[in-house]
């Protein structure tokens, strides 16, 4: 993200939201050894409901405190790194969410980290109003048209799924409601190969244009 130069109420409300953050993250420093590879660090993965918004983290870290970060990666989309009492530390938004990185024999607890992290992100709600008008009025915006990518997705599971459910002519296989719990009727498509698992990933990707195709 480029930050462009601040007028004087953003760049007052940067300085704040800075002297705050200081306070609230008291032991974070942004060192980090040049020789620890992150993939020796423990990881932990706090509650989805702790950081709803991951990004927030890349934000305040990087682009408010300047801290190095890397990405994308291998099943990684972005990696902050650091320090937290002197204890080498890493933030990363993963392919299954976000986790945090701590060096083995670490003294500090993770439970802190999570605590102090998720307390200076509530200071930075505040910014972003302004922040973000201020990003739009001098045009530091881009909306990124991906079209072309989601259509491709699923212009590839969808004749996949096709090809597999036109091998299958095997009628629905109808379980009585004598055979069920609860008096429930069932009907079970006879998977045609990968025909099942192609159809899911079109609806995943567009839900609304894959009815019709599980027949």
């Amino acid at each position: 993200m480029t930050l462009s130069p601040s007028p004087a109420p953003i760049s007052a409300s940067l300085d704040t939201v800075r002297a705050r953050l200081a306070r609230k993250l008291v032991g974070f420093t942004p060192d980090f050894p040049q020789d620890l590879d992150p993939w020796e660090m423990n990881s932990h993965r706090p509650a989805a409901r702790a950081f709803p918004v991951p990004e927030l983290v890349l934000f305040t870290l990087r682009d408010l405190l300047g801290w190095r970060w890397q990405g994308p990666g291998e099943k990684v989309r972005w990696t902050v790194y650091g320090s937290v009492n002197g204890d080498p530390v890493a933030f990363e938004l993963r392919k299954f969410g976000f986790t945090i990185l701590l060096a083995a024999g670490a003294s500090t607890p993770i439970r802190r980290i999570e605590g102090q992290l998720a307390s200076a992100l509530k200071v930075v709600d505040g910014l972003l109003q302004p922040f973000a008008q201020h990003q739009i009025e001098n045009g530091d915006v881009i909306i990124v048209n991906r079209f072309g990518e989601f259509h491709a997705r699923y212009a590839f599971f969808r004749q996949h799924a096709a090809r597999s459910y036109a091998k299958g002519n095997t009628p629905l296989a109808v379980r009585s409601a004598e055979a069920l719990p609860g008096g429930r009727v069932s009907a079970v498509w006879p998977r045609s190969v990968c025909g099942n698992y192609w159809s899911q990933g079109c609806s995943i990707i567009h839900p609304k244009r894959a009815d019709g195709l599980c027949r």
